[in-house]
């Protein structure tokens, strides 16, 4: 993590002490009470930059730097960046004042979690089946408004959801989700607590003739959900097993399946 465009003005500097605070609390005094009677700071901190923790004073070359000795932006490293950053700047002394003008972070990432589905590809970064992987209880997931009048083809694989969310669709964006899998297209195991998983707006087809649309397991709300059957089909678009609940709501639909010669 990098903090970049730290600006703002003050008289007297070295007054100064700055502090990253994560949504989780864990907090870095990136740079404690700075050169000395000096005006004003513009500055970057980067914990592998060349220049070390060399500022110029005054500090206001707009040039990148290490913190301050004896702390590291390496804190950071895993720690969760969903929830509020905040800068806290703390003034050491009441003779001088001033205000902060700018800061930003620059993060690197390689856990992000995308819940805005952007295409319809069967996995990979904006599809609807890494979403569900990677989303955690609570979380919502929608749709972009490019996608619409469009086909999620799963191939082989199903939605296999164990947590608490929420999908979100509109029914007359036309968005169908399908796949061969041997399983439902939609497993759900979500615990029969809370919200369970909640659905809104899809088309859901069955993955064959032997199986329905949903293989409900746990706690299930559809609202304004078409579900597709395969013709002649002896299975339930629904399966409930023991124990599991299913609530519906609005305008849902069960729809017999047209099957391409």
């Amino acid at each position: 993590m990098d903090v970049l465009n730290l600006t703002g003005l003050h008289t007297f500097v070295q007054d100064l002490r700055f502090f990253v605070i994560a949504p989780s609390t864990t907090n870095v005094r990136i740079w404690n009470r700075p050169c000395g009677n000096h005006d004003d700071f513009n500055i970057n901190f980067d914990q592998a930059s060349m220049l070390a923790n060399t500022w110029p004073c005054p500090p206001t070359s707009g040039l990148t730097y290490q913190p301050t000795t004896g702390v590291t932006l390496n804190t950071f490293n895993n720690v969760s960046l969903k929830g509020l950053w905040r800068m806290q700047v703390q003034d050491a002394a009441n003779l001088d004042g001033g205000s902060l003008q700018t800061w930003g972070l620059k993060t690197c990432v390689n856990n992000f979690c995308r819940l805005n589905v952007g295409n319809t590809f069967t996995k990979g970064a904006g599809s609807l089946f890494d979403a569900v992987n990677c989303a955690v209880a609570g979380d919502t997931i929608r749709f972009a408004s490019n996608v619409m009048n469009d086909t999620i083809f799963l191939g082989a694989d199903f939605l296999n959801i164990n947590k608490n969310i929420f999908i979100e669709a509109d029914i007359t964006k036309n968005i169908h989700i399908m796949c061969t899998s041997t399983n439902a297209t939609i497993v759900n195991t979500a615990p029969n607590v809370a919200e369970g998983l909640e659905i809104k707006g899809l088309h859901i087809h069955s993955s064959n003739n032997n199986i329905g649309a949903i293989k409900n397991q746990g706690k299930l709300t559809l609202q304004d959900v078409y579900l597709y059957k395969f013709p002649g089909a002896s299975t339930a678009t629904i399966d409930n097993s023991t124990g599991a609940s299913t609530d519906l709501i609005g305008n849902c639909r069960i729809i017999p399946r047209l099957i391409a010669n």
